[in-house]
């Protein structure tokens, strides 16, 4: 059964495609949102229509047996220079990407509908991952293992695990690590994806331009806005989700520390 009863595990499911096929920031609110479902959650795999660019080579996740694709030669086109009233979600996306890999690390969080905080710590070399849900499991990955920690206790990721937390802990490390390659972030976002320019606000001495997008896929309807700086740095973004005319479910992602390298333990054994 869902651990949220505001919509149903199929939408909040699709509500993982249309974050995925909109914004890399919201990886962290993807898992989240999967986790709300635990292992009820139905498989987001979809084809995309989007032009990619080909790689020659993949690279294997020791910890996990997925492949991911090798970074191929990406370059920010700077869609938000001349003041426009509309951006490319490609374009997008590709800048916000290269942006996020070229820090030392980061911390997010993410609140959904009823659910509570969850953090994300991401230290880039070595690639670590570290998760914390709002009932306190928590979950650190790096290229050679991934553990959870439930009830004080850790255990080691395991992919055939019928537990949802520690086959999901085997996954966390790959989510990331893409999150930082736009080859897989610009793969599945409809050709002809856009998004408006609302208008611009400064935080903290910094001006944000605020970019809005709306997306619909079998029943689900997302609003998406997104807070990104003129170095393509996504301050925050809060997707709104209804499907099917049930109860909508919000996600509010902020970054708490950008470009700062995390030191995170993975436990020994």
């Amino acid at each position: 059964m869902c651990a949220v009863e505001v919509v149903s595990c199929r939408g909040l499911s699709r509500t993982v495609l249309i974050m995925r096929k909109t914004s890399v920031a919201l990886s962290l609110a993807a898992l989240l949102t999967l986790a709300a479902c635990g292992s009820d959650a139905e498989d987001t795999s979809t084809t995309s229509s989007a032009p990619t660019e080909t790689t020659s080579s993949t690279e294997t996740e020791s910890a996990t047996g997925t492949e991911s694709i090798a970074p191929a030669t990406y370059e920010c086109t700077d869609p938000l220079a001349g003041d426009p009233t509309e951006v490319d979600t490609y374009d997008l996306i590709v800048c916000t990407t290269l942006t996020l890999a070229d820090t030392d690390g980061y911390v997010t969080q993410s609140e959904m509908t009823d659910s509570g905080v969850t953090t994300l710590r991401v230290n880039t070399d070595p690639f670590t991952v570290e998760i914390t849900y709002p009932d306190g499991v928590v979950i650190v990955a790096d290229a050679g293992s991934a553990w959870v920690q439930q009830d004080g206790e850790w255990q080691k990721g395991d992919a055939t695990s019928e537990d949802f937390f520690i086959a999901q802990a085997t996954q966390v490390l790959p989510t990331y690590r893409n999150a930082q390659n736009p080859a897989i972030t610009t793969a599945q976002i409809p050709e002809g994806t856009t998004y408006q320019v609302e208008g611009t606000e400064v935080i903290d001495g910094v001006e944000y331009t605020i970019l809005t997008g709306m997306f619909e896929d079998s029943g689900l309807t997302s609003e998406v806005r997104m807070w990104i700086d003129d170095n393509y740095h996504q301050l925050k973004s809060v997707t709104t989700s209804t499907y099917e005319g049930e109860n909508p479910v919000e996600i509010t992602t902020e970054y708490l520390e950008w470009d700062v390298a995390q030191d995170i333990e993975i436990p020994e054994g």
